[in-house]
């Protein structure tokens, strides 16, 4: 979903919507900041929500926001619709590190983390294909151009893996209701955490936020990860 726009740029889109100048980069822009910050109040929100709840409910959100950008007929159409797709898409990325967090020790995190990262490159080449299967297969069905049913297909793949998500995701090991989970099993993931004497995730206070804000940690890397 972010990386569809490039491809329908060079397929058509630019000349239907006469992006001839700056809206290209424009638009990317303002997915960057809706990106940005869409992961600040996702994270202090899913102390409160379950992350199964706010993550996957996010995802089918922006998928609803990529099929609609199929209408599109103006380059400021485009723009309001990129910057709430950056802003839900925003949640995603910070959301299941914090998640992931919540599950694995301080050994095990650096893999899995690497895993999951690595899985927005792999979106980003499998998105390539999807669209060159429309561009051969559905330029033109129902009158429509290849890189507006593009932006229906990747929508409608999205929206189901966010509804699949609502059903497997399994929050945080202490709030835990996944059905594929034993009661030992739960125990075990709460036992093995507490073996690195970690303190049970998924809650807020105002301590929590003081300690955050006056972190060097906190402007430093948020700096970094804008640019």
């Amino acid at each position: 979903d972010q990386a569809n726009l490039s491809n329908a740029y060079v397929s058509g889109m630019k000349e239907d919507l006469s992006m001839y100048g700056n809206e290209f980069t424009l638009a990317t822009t303002l997915m960057n900041i809706g990106s940005i910050l869409g992961g600040i109040p996702s994270n202090l929100l899913i102390t409160w929500i379950p992350p199964r709840y706010v993550l996957p409910g996010c995802e089918i959100a922006w998928g609803f926001i990529t099929v609609g950008t199929y209408a599109v007929k103006t380059p400021k159409q485009l723009y309001y619709l990129r910057f709430f797709l950056g802003l839900l898409e925003g949640t995603s990325f910070v959301g299941i590190q914090y998640v992931l967090g919540s599950w694995y020790k301080a050994t095990e995190i650096g893999k899995r983390t690497a895993i999951f990262s690595c899985s927005a490159y792999a979106g980003t080449a499998f998105g390539g294909y999807i669209f060159s299967g429309v561009l051969a297969g559905m330029n033109g069905y129902k009158g429509m151009p290849a890189w507006r049913w593009a932006f229906v297909v990747d929508g409608v793949i999205t929206i189901l893996i966010g509804l699949y998500g609502l059903a497997f995701f399994p929050d945080t090991p202490e709030k835990t209701t996944a059905f594929y989970l034993s009661q030992a099993e739960r125990e075990r993931c709460i036992e093995r955490l507490a073996e690195e004497d970690r303190a049970p995730v998924g809650t807020f206070s105002w301590g929590i936020l003081k300690r955050i804000v006056t972190s060097w940690q906190f402007y430093v890397l948020t700096v970094l990860w804008m640019f």
